[in-house]
């Protein structure tokens, strides 16, 4: 692949010449009667090749470093008393009410054995457990399965993006490269006649004319396609949480009045705006800016995108059955709430009622009493976090984080690295204004 052109007109980008297969260079090689990654010929035993900037570097490429122990700076994890104790994402804090009450029911269960001599058989609960941990591990296995297809779909979405802007990005540049070859050297028909050189003339101001345009016009496709990528991804990210366009957003104040309208109005919005970039890229290939096969290309990623959308807005839009969600509740608190009395009656039920509430009863009763609760509500709360997978909560997918590594991936293709730097100046300086601390 070529290295960036600083000097064409508005990309930082270069025509990709065509690149031979490595069997072809190989066999290139051994033509030549060395190999691929010796080293060239002339060149001092026990010497390496020198790279481009002067360095001495190997004949072949080699990722071993990658690997190297001492890149592994903060580890692969954190360690797991950092995790038992980092409450960001816990289901602890949402179920620590019930665990409490759960050991305030055990408490009560060995004041009312050293009183009145009762006891809870445990009897109901034995039975009970085996339905109800095959419930909770099939919820817990639903909701894994949505999250993660959910995210399928937000990363086929990101890849089918960032995929058309680096094609457009590409032709974007052939075109405006190939209009410099042409300006800097002109091409000679061989006509020498005095007559037609007038002619020729002519035609060769048309052909440039042409040529100017076509570059022009490809680069107002790279500047439309970043506005429709951009958009259509926002579109998709309200789709999916259920809510209403800011027409506030900057985003939103570039389009005109009917585009506006005919957006507001859809119900399924994203598809409104793969439309509109099926008739800009309709108009490119009418155009001359397009090829038959690239716009083949292009609707091949429109395809994909609109099969994402429709496959995200699936998982959003179908939540797991009440009833199933509804009895799982019923049976897990029912459980956790009467458990402990059947607790209370296993450790204090084998000696005399008047030792019940000694502290170490008192200390493994709360304590089985908290710990059951937790397993079963939190597994409970967890596959109610992981079900819905596109809102704010911090177990939810990131689609903001990953919507703006995005954009900037899809400026640096389409209008080069000045244009994408300014971008990440403006996001740095807009968080810093909202970080910073109100005067009063």
């Amino acid at each position: 692949m070529a290295a960036p052109n600083p000097s064409a007109a508005g990309t930082g980008y270069t025509r990709l010449e065509t690149p031979r297969s490595l069997s072809f260079a190989v066999v290139a090689a051994a033509e030549r009667g060395r190999h691929l990654l010796s080293p060239p010929a002339g060149t001092p035993p026990g010497s390496r090749p020198k790279s481009n900037n002067g360095t001495s570097r190997r004949g072949g490429l080699s990722v071993a470093s990658l690997d190297h122990p001492n890149r592994d700076v903060d580890g692969d994890r954190p360690s797991d008393f950092v995790v038992m104790f980092t409450m960001r994402g816990s289901v602890i804090p949402g179920v620590a009410g019930m665990c409490m009450a759960c050991v305030l029911v055990g408490l009560a269960g060995l004041y009312i054995y050293s009183e009145y001599n009762f006891l809870v058989n445990d009897y109901m609960h034995k039975i009970m457990i085996v339905p109800l941990g095959f419930l909770l591990v099939f919820r817990s296995n639903l909701a894994y399965g949505r999250f993660w297809e959910s995210r399928g779909h937000i990363g086929k979405i990101l890849r089918h993006s960032r995929s058309m802007a680096m094609f457009v990005g590409v032709k974007t540049a052939s075109l405006t490269q190939e209009t410099g070859k042409k300006q800097q050297h002109p091409v000679n028909n061989g006509y020498t006649k005095e007559g037609s050189s007038a002619s020729n003339a002519t035609v060769h101001s048309r052909t440039d004319a042409t040529e100017l345009n076509l570059s022009e016009m490809g680069r107002e496709m790279a500047i439309e396609m970043q506005r429709l990528i951009i958009l259509l991804y926002y579109v998709i990210v309200h789709t999916l949480r259920s809510q209403k366009l800011q027409m506030e957003d900057p985003l939103m104040q570039q389009l005109t009045p009917e585009e506006t309208a005919e957006l507001t109005t859809a119900v399924f919005m994203p598809i409104v705006v793969i439309r509109w970039a099926l008739q800009h890229t309709q108009t490119m290939g009418e155009a001359g800016v397009l090829a038959w096969w690239e716009q083949a290309h292009l609707l091949s990623h429109f395809d994909g995108l609109l099969e994402s959308a429709v496959g995200a807005h699936k998982v959003a839009s179908t939540p797991v059955p009440f009833p199933y969600t509804q009895l799982l509740s019923w049976l897990v608190n029912v459980f956790v709430c009467t458990v402990p009395l059947a607790v209370a009656s296993a450790y204090a039920g084998g000696g005399p009622p008047e030792e019940a509430l000694s502290p170490l009863t008192i200390g493994l009763v709360s304590f089985a009493s908290a710990v059951i609760a937790l397993a079963l509500l939190g597994i409970n709360e967890t596959a109610a976090e992981l079900e819905a997978p596109f809102g704010y909560d911090p177990n939810d997918i990131k689609l903001g984080k990953l919507g703006e590594a995005m954009e900037i991936d899809v400026a640096v293709l389409l209008r080069g690295t000045s244009f994408a730097q300014a971008l990440i100046a403006q996001r740095s300086a807009a968080a810093a204004k909202i970080a910073a601390p109100k005067k009063k």
